[in-house]
């Protein structure tokens, strides 16, 4: 009778021990289901964020090519021109001007710099030429209030000139 009070005591420390086996079991089970649902959800939110990232990608690239190829149309007109001069007749002159404004258009709808600093314009016409650098001259920017330009070279020099707008005398040098 003892060995039966042992057996059956035993059956039910096992029973107790495989009860909490499963509830902690259960308890993990839960725990991994709502991980997987907040996966899933993560999931869907990053497929429908690339969805629209691609939609937003694709348009962009329609943007740069369009751009891309209004640009090169408007460089092949005007690289028939000599060295920046003014066109020879006032068709010309209003179709490079119509194209100027086309670009200042495309630069200010990018963002280019409508969005942080002045409007952009692309200058079509020469009024001064500035030598004073010994090579050429790599790239050409003005400071945030158009009154000063700096021009730099391929010789590693770059320069400050004061540029007034319309003026007509040639921009003054500032320094090296």
């Amino acid at each position: 009778m003892q060995l039966t009070k042992r057996k059956l005591k035993d059956e039910t420390l096992l029973s107790l021990e495989k009860d909490m086996a499963l509830q902690e079991l259960d308890a993990a089970l839960s725990i991994l289901r709502e991980e997987i649902l907040r996966q899933r959800s993560l999931l869907e939110k990053s497929e429908m964020k690339t969805e629209r990232l691609k939609k937003q990608n694709a348009e962009l690239e329609t943007q740069v090519q369009e751009k891309s190829a209004l640009l090169h149309e408007w460089i092949h007109t005007t690289s028939g021109q000599r060295g920046g001069e003014a066109p020879s007749s006032a068709s010309e002159a209003r179709k490079t001007q119509e194209r100027s404004e086309r670009m200042t258009q495309l630069l200010d709808e990018s963002g280019g710099l409508s969005q942080s600093g002045p409007r952009a314009t692309l200058i079509t016409q020469t009024t001064h030429s500035v030598r004073d650098h010994a090579t050429e001259v790599n790239s050409v920017c003005f400071n945030a209030s158009g009154n000063t330009l700096f021009s730099g070279s391929s010789d590693g020099t770059v320069k400050a000139w004061e540029a007034e707008a319309g003026s007509s005398s040639a921009p003054r040098a500032l320094g090296e």
